[in-house]
Formats: C-alpha cells, sequence, structure tokens
C-alpha cells in the first residue's frame, strides 16, 4: 500500500482544521454550530451542539490539533 508524502498530509491536516474551525483571539469557534472553547478549556473535549454536523463520534480537541498542524513541517 502506497503511503500519502508527509507534505500532502501536512496540506490536508491545514485545511481540514481550517475547514471545521475558526480562531478568534482566545477562542477556538466550530464553523457549523458556532460554539466556541476557550484557550483554558483546550484540555477538555470540545461540545458541539447536538445537531452540528462537524460533530464525530471520538472527542475532538481542537487546539491540540492546532498544535498538531502548526508544527507540522511546511514544504511549498
Amino acid at each position: 500500500m502506497e503511503q500519502e508524502p508527509a507534505f500532502e498530509r501536512v496540506g490536508n491536516d491545514r485545511f481540514l482544521w481550517k475547514h471545521l474551525w475558526l480562531l478568534d483571539g482566545h477562542q477556538v469557534r466550530c464553523r457549523y454550530c458556532e460554539v466556541e472553547q476557550p484557550l483554558e478549556h483546550s484540555h477538555l473535549p470540545f461540545c458541539h451542539e447536538a445537531d452540528c454536523p462537524a460533530r464525530t463520534p471520538s472527542d475532538q480537541y481542537p487546539w491540540r490539533d492546532l498544535i498538531d498542524v502548526l508544527t507540522l513541517p511546511y514544504r511549498h
């Protein structure tokens, strides 16, 4: 099985984060249900509205994901 090149994965991860979340000062906001999570709650799973299409069965940690995305190597 062929593995996706790292630079493509980084681009996809950045696109996915930007597609789901909006960084607004010290808050991360879901682009779909507009629920916000402050930085000081980054250790907690994000709580979407019950009918939010961005909600997943597994816990979401947008602050942790943002750190992961920003620390991945970037290639043009």
